[in-house]
């Protein structure tokens, strides 16, 4: 049976498990539950290098009145991204009542909370609250994010691997993840059904509905596991789709360097069409030839799982596909 569940309870659980917790232990899912005026922790060990990603579909016993994870920690500096510590002890629990509390072993004498702007988020804040079946915050944005996300994903992977040279316009308004709802209109100028495409498939395609459908295993975003959209809200469920893709800024940015400028900028209008205006600025575009570097996730530890790190960008890997 559940108890109520105090923020000075959490936190001093949260204290208690982080002081037992040595730098060689691996990552552990803790369960809470009261039995007989007693605490009890429903332990169980989780793989090194994701922990959060296990996590998904798990949905908690009722009896449990919080859950997280034990794990640690790679911590940066904000300023420069440097590396400040390796495996630092870290605690992450939520309660069903909706509060969470975050320590971070600081070295010192009492641990360090981790707070963040709008209360915790991330991978694993989605994974514990989705445990407990508590809904997580909203989606970053509207589904044309999505959308726009998938297209330059392919026109990325399309310049780097094809020989010929870099894609024309038509070649890469082909690449539309939905290139069926063009194939009547005439993609020329971004004034277009092109231009128009983004804010339709947002009404069409709200989250809830890509989640849903996904989670009966029908619409047209298909690589999320049935299971893992069930178990997901609305917010997780955006977030686990535009997770395995660099910021769309870095997108635009790769792709200034890789397509000739007439195209690049044209995609430019095409994304201020939809609604996207937070890109690189395009009288700098390059003109085709660089690989440049992008901003990619990085899942090696549970730290990095609230943030992306620099990394090569990688055309060919598994993506989320959308159907026509």
């Amino acid at each position: 049976m559940a108890t109520p569940l105090t923020d000075a309870r959490l936190h001093h659980l949260a204290s208690t498990l982080l002081a037992a917790t040595s730098p060689g232990d691996p990552p552990i899912a803790v369960g809470v539950s009261w039995s007989s005026g007693e605490v009890e922790l429903h332990l169980h060990d989780l793989a090194d290098d994701d922990p959060a990603a296990e996590l998904r579909g798990f949905r908690a016993p009722e009896s449990w009145w919080a859950f997280g994870v034990i794990a640690h920690v790679r911590t940066r500096c904000l300023d420069t991204g440097a590396v400040l510590a390796e495996h630092q002890p870290f605690v992450h629990l939520v309660a069903r009542s909706g509060e969470q509390v975050t320590l971070l072993d600081s070295g010192g004498v009492d641990p360090l909370p981790v707070s963040s702007a709008g209360g915790p988020h991330g991978r694993l804040s989605d994974a514990c609250s989705r445990a407990l079946a508590l809904p997580t915050p909203p989606p970053p944005a509207d589904p044309g994010l999505l959308l726009a996300t998938l297209w330059l994903d392919a026109i990325a992977r399309r310049a780097q691997a094809e020989p010929g040279g870099p894609p024309s316009w038509p070649e890469v308004v082909a690449l539309l993840p939905l290139s069926s709802c063009v194939a009547h209109g005439d993609p020329a100028e971004p004034g277009d059904v092109v231009s128009a495409l983004g804010p339709v498939f947002a009404r069409t395609w709200p989250w809830d509905r890509l989640r849903s459908s996904c989670a009966e295993g029908t619409g047209p975003l298909g690589a999320i596991d049935a299971t893992i959209a069930a178990w997901a809200d609305e917010g997780t469920f955006a977030r686990l789709a535009l997770e395995p893709f660099p910021d769309l800024p870095d997108l635009v940015a790769l792709l200034d360097a890789l397509l000739a400028p007439p195209v690049a900028r044209r995609i430019h209008e095409t994304l201020t069409a939809w609604g996207l205006s937070q890109l690189p600025d395009p009288d700098g575009l390059g003109g085709g030839g660089g690989h440049g570097t992008v901003v990619r996730p990085h899942h090696s530890a549970v730290g990095d799982t609230m943030g992306p790190h620099l990394g090569t960008y990688a055309p060919g890997a598994d993506r989320n596909r959308l159907g026509g």
